[in-house]
Formats: C-alpha cells, structure tokens, sequence
C-alpha cells in the first residue's frame, strides 16, 4: 500500500483476513477490516472502506480496543467526506479526535504515572542510600571504637605482661641467688660441721691426755706419800 500498489495490497489484506478468520482471532480481523477500509477509501471505493470500517468497529467495541477504532472512524470521516455526506462525516471525525485525545491523554497520565513512579522509587533509594551510609558510618563508627577498645585491652595485656616478666626476672634472679646462697651456706655448714667434729676429736684427745697426766699424777702422789710414811715409820723406829 505505502509504494500505491493498490491492487496487491488489496490481495494481500484478504489473503491476512481469510487466515485470521481460520483462526478465529477477533483482534487481527478487526484489524484487517481496518486495513481494507482505508485501502478502499484509496481505491475510491469508498461503500466498501465504510463497511469494512464499520464491521471493524463492531468487533473494536466488543474487545474494548479504542486505539484501533479511532482508525476506524477516521476511516469512515474519510469515506463520509467523500462521498459528501458530511454530517456523517463530522461526527465521526469528532469521535475519532475524541479517541485520540483519550488515548494520549492516557499515554500522558501514564507517562506521568512512570515519571511519578519513576521520582517515588529514585527518592526511595536516595533515600535508602542516604540510610544506608548513615548506617555505614554508624557501623564505622562502631567498628572504630571497638578497634580502640581492643587496643586499649591489648595494650593492657601486654602492659600487665611486661610486669608480669619484669616480676618473674626478679623472682628468678632472687631464686638463683638464694639457690646460690643457699649453696654456700650448706657447703658453709658441712665445712663447720667438720671442722667441729675436727675440735670434738681434738678436745677429745686433750681431755684424754689430761685424764691421762691426772692418773699419772695421782699415781706418783700416792707414791710419795707411801714413801713419807714408809720414812717416817723407820725414824720412829730409830728412837
């Protein structure tokens, strides 16, 4: 149709029509009838272009399909037109603006309903990405104090550590001392202990010589006094 080859549009359109009837699909034959209404209204058949326009609107009511009925009646406005019956003409020019105007209106408010949507759901996520940094910071935040914290607690336990090995050093040094200490005095000890039995044995010996010169003593004692008696008994004697 759009190169003017009428005559095999014509051909083509009843060839689509019989297969939607076969079909049974309401939407592409009420579409067909269109088609053929204004091919007929270019071929100057225009009793034709009006019954295939009108048995399109028939089929265009019953589905509810108001985009393609405004084709419909613009087909017939043309068909009206040029045959002069131009009341006809007139109102179904008005219904066909009518549609129009209702279908763009509704592209419109539905354009405006997607942009609307479309502001509500990117507010949405601003919104949710204003909250979601908050709660990022928030949790930066949190995760920074927890850090301190826990280096706060590392610091003491290794500050606690520190003392706990300087104390130990200490501990241990005074041990190796007192061991050393003790050492000394044990070794101390068993030299006293020896030295001791060393003058027990020494002592021992000096009171055995002593004991030893009394009795000698008292033997020779004994002896000089039976020698003064045994003298003494020959003076008297003499006299």
């Amino acid at each position: 149709m759009h190169q003017k080859n009428y005559p095999k549009a014509l051909e083509s359109d009843l060839k689509a029509l019989k297969i939607r009837r076969e079909m049974v699909d309401k939407k592409g034959i009420a579409i067909c009838y269109t088609n053929l209404g204004t091919l007929y209204n270019k071929l100057t058949n225009h009793t034709l272009a009006i019954l295939y326009s009108d048995s399109s609107l028939v089929l265009c009511k019953e589905l509810g399909d108001i985009n393609e009925a405004r084709y419909a009646y613009q087909n017939l406005a043309t068909a009206y037109s040029k045959t002069n019956r131009y009341k006809e003409a007139y109102e179904n020019h008005v219904k066909f603006k009518q549609l129009t105007d209702s279908i763009f209106n509704a592209d419109n408010s539905k354009q405006l309903s997607d942009m609307k949507t479309k502001f509500e759901v990117e507010k949405k996520e601003a919104e949710l990405k204003i909250k979601s940094e908050a709660e990022q910071e928030k949790l930066k935040a949190i995760a920074n104090e927890e850090n301190k914290r826990q280096q706060v607690i590392i610091a003491s336990v290794a500050g606690v550590l520190v003392v706990v090995i300087i104390f130990s050093l200490f501990l241990y040094k005074r041990f190796k001392i007192t061991h050393r200490q003790k050492a000394v005095i044990e070794k101390q000890k068993v030299l006293v202990d020896k030295a001791y039995e060393e003058l027990h044995e020494k002592n021992k010996e000096v009171l055995d010589s002593i004991h030893y010169a009394k009795r000698i003593q008292n033997a020779l004692i004994t002896s000089e006094k039976n020698i003064q008696t045994s003298l003494n008994r020959l003076m008297n004697k003499d006299l």
